[in-house]
């Protein structure tokens, strides 16, 4: 019997490689010496060769001076786990005024290899100074009067001089002190001060759009010139860059524009920057896009960087140009020179006439509700701007129509309510209360938009509501903020002279509330708000019943906040049972269906939001504090969770979700042949399995795919097991349930039995 005859020891590791001789910082004229401070290691298979080349390009490692050479003093014995050699190379071989970079690498006997790029530098010069230019070094030029360099000494001569010559680069000429004529190079005496050298260079005959190219040597006190000359080569541009303006070309009419735009060139050193100015004629004034307003004083707008450039208007300028002015563009052009070279304002313009031709886009966000008193409705909806649906309607008008039947043929002609607006902010809620309808009827409303110009808009969506019901013993009034915008959610309670609460309601969006069916002559009324989680409350006493106005404005300047979110609704629910949007205690019972969440502060209901069709929903104008939302999706309800509003906060809520473990079964049970597991999911994104095991644990079958026709219906869904493909004996099994929601990565499970008779 033969063990362990052999092993076999793979080394993929590298050898180590140490240098701690550092770069000389002086040039060399002679050998400096041999060099230590190397050493090589490899422990596990040990060293096979050890090498060094030289390179005068840094990081390429390519031996272009020497070649990868073996290190041999003292001799490598092949094998060896450590390696100190000592460096001894040609110095005549070193580049000549160049640094000379040394690189190291090292190979193992397993053949695993390791470079050391650039371990150290030696510099070697051994004629001449070394000159550089250092000023200017720009490509372009638009005044050129004086040049600066340094010069070194090398081999410890000093640096006797230093001489300049400046060529044409186009007829190929030098400058001999007057112009450029000299076919021969003219060299020129710089003012040298140390190591430094500067020479002025006044009312040079240079043309503009020419490269020019400028020499420097130096010279030490052996005689030795530099080795290398420094060059420097710049284009020289004195003409400022061209501009003009393409769009709205001069004496046009500019249907709803929004831009200015076209080209500049600069034939030398190409554009860095283009500027327009923009002037209204009817009172001189220029647009100062920095305050978004007009000035007496031009204030020039950056238009870009490019020969083809654009300025777009911002959204206040855009939507506050009126239809019919006429207006004033010019444009100008910086270049890339040193210093820039610019025209002047002026010289290229453009006089338009602005044509307001577009209309603001159609109203997607109407909303009705039952007004707060007899034969009222209140309408809601998002404004949109002049021409966009973002910007601003500084000076326009709404049109509102209303039939009692769906569908009605309405128009702006016909409409029964004009609003006139000034200033809005496109996205911004706005509301109107539509009076002198037939109470507790159903109406149907649309809306219109218009500018200044009096485009209009195409027609809003169709909202629906019951206009208010009869007035009879009832109070009703609105609640603001110190900013006077309306407060939701704050208690108003009616109380009897014993102090009995007769009645109470919670103010919905628009600050409103109604208390009806009130008994007492005279009531007193107290709101009550909660603002960071601290109570308040104040009385007006002696309110007549049936007050349709009492009104509360509330002495707090907290920044209100919103709660907003996506209620994701049960498959057999597609719409709601009411409009979308926030219904008070009053108007709406836990008995509505539909897709809602409801809104509690200290225990008590608020109210609820409900969802629109793509179930969004929107609680605006809270004051900040503690609230507990819960959802319910149309067939189950979330967690109640506790959420804090800060001032300003537009809090996006989601809710949380437990499987209900009572609609969790296997049907047929016993099986035979077939056996579905069902189950509810209250998410509409869910991820299921389903595993099967024996009464002894053993896992039997993972069932972890619902089927494309594993859905029965509404929010139902089952996850089929074929048995008859199968070997399963007869008996009781157990089977664990998991659903997981990947919005939130939270799983439930629920374990329950079936049997199966074959």
């Amino acid at each position: 019997t033969y063990t362990d005859l052999f092993s076999l020891i793979k080394d993929t590791t590298p050898p180590q490689i140490s240098v701690t001789y550092s770069t000389p910082s002086v040039w060399y004229t002679e050998y400096p010496g041999d060099v230590g401070g190397l050493r090589f290691d490899e422990a596990m298979s040990g060293l096979a060769r050890v090498q060094y080349s030289v390179s005068a390009s840094k990081l390429f490692a390519d031996g272009a001076v020497i070649p990868w050479t073996d290190l041999t003093v003292p001799p490598l014995t092949p094998g060896a786990t450590w390696y100190e050699p000592v460096l001894t190379y040609s110095f005549a071989q070193l580049a000549n005024a160049a640094s000379n970079y040394f690189s190291f690498r090292a190979v193992d006997l397993a053949g695993s290899t390791r470079t050391v790029v650039d371990a150290f530098g030696i510099g070697k010069n051994v004629s001449g100074p070394v000159v550089n230019i250092t000023t200017p070094t720009l490509a372009f030029l638009s005044t050129f009067t004086w040049l600066s360099g340094s010069a070194l000494p090398t081999n410890a001569h000093p640096v006797l001089g230093t001489e300049v010559s400046l060529r044409d680069m186009v007829s190929g000429l030098y400058y001999n002190g007057v112009s450029f004529l000299s076919g021969a190079r003219v060299w020129r005496e710089a003012d040298d001060a140390a190591s430094t050298f500067t020479i002025t260079l006044a009312n040079l005959p240079l043309v503009s759009g020419r490269q020019y190219q400028a020499v420097a040597r130096s010279s030490d006190s052996v005689g030795d010139y530099s080795q290398v000359f420094s060059t420097y080569a710049f284009t020289f541009d004195a003409q400022p860059p061209a501009a003009l303006i393409l769009y709205p070309a001069d004496g046009s009419l500019a249907p709803s524009a929004a831009a200015i735009s076209g080209t500049a060139s600069d034939a030398a050193s190409g554009i860095t920057s283009v500027e327009v100015a923009l002037k209204r004629l009817s009172d001189g004034k220029w647009w100062k896009n920095s305050v978004s307003s007009w000035d007496t004083t031009p204030e020039p707008l950056q238009a870009g960087t490019t020969p083809y450039w654009t300025w777009n208007f911002n959204a206040y300028l855009r939507d506050s140009l009126p239809d019919g002015a006429s207006f004033y563009a010019t444009v100008r052009a910086w270049d890339n020179s040193n210093p820039r070279n610019y025209g002047p304002l002026h010289v290229s313009g453009s006089t338009f006439t602005y044509v307001d031709a577009t209309p603001p886009p159609a109203t997607l966000t109407l909303s009705a509700a039952p007004g707060t008193f007899s034969g009222s409705a209140r309408l809601s909806w998002r404004t949109a701007g002049d021409n966009a649906a973002n910007g601003y309607l500084l000076d326009g008008r709404y049109k509102i129509a209303y039939s009692t039947w769906a569908g009605a043929q309405v128009s702006t002609a016909g409409a029964q309510v004009t609003l006139t607006t000034a200033t809005l902010t496109a996205g911004s809620t706005q509301y109107a209360t539509v009076t002198g309808l037939t109470p507790s009827a159903s109406y149907y409303f649309t809306l219109w938009t218009a500018d200044d110009a009096l485009n209009w808009s195409a027609a809003s969506n169709e909202a629906a509501a019951m206009s208010g019901a009869p007035d009879s013993g009832s109070l009703s009034g609105r609640v603001t903020d110190a900013a006077a915008n309306p407060v939701t959610g704050v208690l108003v309670e009616a109380r009897s002279a014993s102090g009995a609460v007769e009645g109470s309601d919670y103010t919905d969006v628009h600050g409103n509330y109604s208390i009806p069916a009130l008994n007492s002559l005279y009531l007193s009324v107290r709101a009550v708000w909660a603002a960071q989680d601290i109570e308040s409350s104040v009385t007006k006493d002696q309110v007549a019943n049936g007050s349709p106005n009492v009104n509360f404005t509330l002495s707090v300047s907290y920044q209100l906040a919103s709660i907003s979110g996506f209620i994701p609704a049960n498959f057999l629910l597609k719409t709601s049972a009411r409009p979308s949007g926030l219904y008070t205690t009053r108007e709406v019972d836990t008995r509505t269906s539909g897709a809602f969440v409801e809104i509690y502060r200290k225990g008590r209901r608020i109210g609820a939001a409900f969802a629109g069709e793509d179930g969004a929903f929107s609680v605006p104008n809270l004051l900040p504090g503690t609230y507990s939302l819960r959802v319910y999706n149309g067939s189950d309800y979330s967690v109640m969770q506790a959420v804090t509003l800060r001032p300003g906060e537009n809090l996006v809520f989601t809710p949380r979700w437990t499987l209900n473990k009572d609609k969790v079964y296997a049907y047929p049970n016993p099986a035979n042949t077939l056996v579905h597991f069902h189950f509810e999911p209250v998410s509409a994104v869910f991820e299921a399995e389903v595993q099967v095991f024996d009464v002894a644990g053993r896992l039997v079958k993972r069932l972890a795919e619902v089927l494309p026709d594993a859905v029965v219906g509404g929010g139902t869904k089952r996850i089929s097991w074929d048995l008859s493909r199968e070997s399963v004996a007869s008996g009781v099994y157990l089977y664990i349930l998991r659903l997981k929601d990947p919005a939130t990565g939270k799983t439930d499970k629920v374990v329950k039995k079936f049997a199966v008779i074959r």
